[in-house]
């Protein structure tokens, strides 16, 4: 395997470099940087004039006909350039070859995408090898791009080449079999934020707003590209809405930063319907409202396999309730806190005479877990839906009080 890998490795990198001669994309970079530029500064610059490119994976292929009716013929980085379209592998070589044509050190690296696949060395097979990423030299530090992955943020890499393995060109210009990095929490955050308000019957309205970047975000983009937005929309409503009280309906009301990965995707939800039971002079909420008809994950008690997840991520949500007129807290849910290996959760509650207002941070750092592992796991997320199910309770007030009151 060694040999194979080392030799295989050297043919394809000697290609890769003959393929992204930058001599020929001097021009390219020339429109696109300035010459005070920073090295992060132009391979911003030029990252974002390759996302702008059209990725045929995600539209489609052209025939050669097609192509010849353009008067083009594929065969380099330049002629991506000049066409102004290609694949995503061809997009990362263009990427590649416009950073080397500014002054970079880049290198490409091919990887097994996690997401069906894991790279065995032992299995001498070029093809278990499936896309092109880049590795930059920026102000000496390696940084990995995934510039085939349309709306791929900076910096940051399509989960399924996320901790896996292949083969990446090096500065000798030969090529070793080497590791991404996995995913951080950090890489994948989802910000959740209601401002509600409550009538006495239970009725609510309000609003929800929701910042999401990484992962979560790349998914979203992606499947409005394939779909289109109005489809990626519904289905982000349809994925929200079950977990939301009983009687609360929510209305979409779009995305913001779909097509721009330099910026967070956020998106609007207006929120009506009922929340809560009565019973007599008491009104029973949910303590929660994000999470509140959420299922517990991991209910079987036993497993034989480890759990795989696609990325680590962190979950933060708050969420305003403003109460009625002559409504009180009589109850609410007591502050709590969990932790297991490479999970963790907090939630605190506050009332005052007017609303209720709840934090809550989810966070999951590690996506492999093993056998031994999973018992904890498991109580982790059981406890944790378990109070995310607990109830505020809030009661009416006597008439004449609440005349006294006012």
């Amino acid at each position: 395997p060694d040999v194979f890998w080392e030799l295989k490795g050297a043919g394809w990198s000697m290609a890769v470099d003959k393929y992204v001669d930058q001599k020929k994309l001097k021009d390219a970079v020339a429109q696109l940087v300035a010459p005070g530029d920073t090295d992060d500064q132009k391979l911003r610059k030029i990252y974002a004039a390759v996302m702008k490119l059209e990725n045929t994976d995600l539209t489609r292929e052209r025939t050669k006909a097609e192509n010849k009716a353009e008067n083009l013929d594929i065969r380099n980085a330049e002629d991506i350039w000049t066409a102004q379209r290609g694949n995503g592998n061809q997009l990362a070589l263009l990427f590649i070859g416009l950073a080397r044509a500014a002054g970079l050190k880049a290198y490409a690296m091919m990887v097994t995408d996690r997401d069906q696949n894991i790279f065995m060395k032992s299995h001498m097979d070029w093809d278990q090898l499936d896309d092109i990423i880049a590795i930059v030299n920026v102000d000496g530090v390696e940084t990995y791009f995934d510039p085939g992955e349309r709306y791929c943020e900076y910096g940051k890499l399509h989960w399924k080449h996320t901790w896996t393995s292949g083969v990446r060109q090096t500065s000798n210009g030969e090529a070793e079999i080497a590791q991404t990095a996995p995913p951080a929490a950090s890489d994948t955050m989802v910000s959740r934020d209601a401002d509600l308000v409550l009538d006495a019957d239970g009725s609510v309205h309000g609003t929800i707003h929701m910042t999401v970047t990484g992962s979560e975000a790349l998914m979203w983009r992606q499947e409005a590209l394939v779909a289109d937005a109005e489809e990626a929309a519904k289905e982000f409503h349809d994925r929200l809405l079950p977990t939301m009280p009983a009687g609360v309906q929510l209305k979409m009301e779009g995305f913001t930063g779909l097509t721009d990965s330099t910026l967070p995707l956020t998106a609007t939800l207006d929120v009506t319907g009922t929340m809560g039971a009565k019973t007599g002079h008491r009104l029973f909420v949910p303590g929660t409202f994000f999470e509140a008809q959420a299922k517990a994950r991991f209910v079987n008690a036993t497993r034989q396999n480890p759990v795989f997840l696609d990325w680590a991520y962190t979950v933060k949500d708050h969420v305003r309730l403003h109460l009625p007129d002559g409504v009180s807290i009589e109850d609410r849910p007591k502050q709590d806190m969990l932790f297991a290996p490479h999970v963790s959760f907090e939630a605190s509650y506050e009332g005052g005479p007017h609303d209720f207002q709840y934090t809550r941070q989810e966070q999951v750092s590690a996506i492999l877990y093993s056998v031994q592992q999973y018992p904890a796991l498991r109580d982790f997320f059981q406890k944790m839906n378990a109070q995310d199910q607990t109830q505020l309770v809030l009661q009416s007030l006597p008439a004449v009080a609440t005349a006294q009151s006012r």
